[in-house]
């Protein structure tokens, strides 16, 4: 014999991530810097978050950067995000 498959279906309990703690809504930007979208000529003046003071609830309007020790995010202008209660980043797109 060379290959087999298994196909195996089962039922599992539904993961429940925990709740964050902290305040509602966004925290204030912890700086501003220049930041280039389309325009190479044309740097906007960027709200800058970091990323674990934001808490549950939060909500930034783009344009915005949320920086966190590996990854920035970058929400464009038009676009929205919202911290989920269990602290995803819901990122809302201006042309859904």
């Amino acid at each position: 014999m060379v290959n087999f498959r298994l196909v195996a279906l089962g039922r599992r309990p539904h993961v429940r991530l925990p709740a964050l703690e902290g305040g509602k809504g966004a925290a204030a930007p912890a700086k501003h810097r220049p930041v280039y979208f389309d325009d190479p000529g044309k740097p906007i003046d960027c709200p800058i978050y970091l990323r674990d003071a934001l808490g549950p609830g939060g909500h930034m309007d783009g344009p915005a950067l949320i920086q966190e020790y590996a990854s920035t995010t970058l929400i464009f202008e038009g676009d929205a995000c919202t911290v989920a209660e269990t602290g995803e980043l819901i990122i809302s797109l201006r042309s859904a």
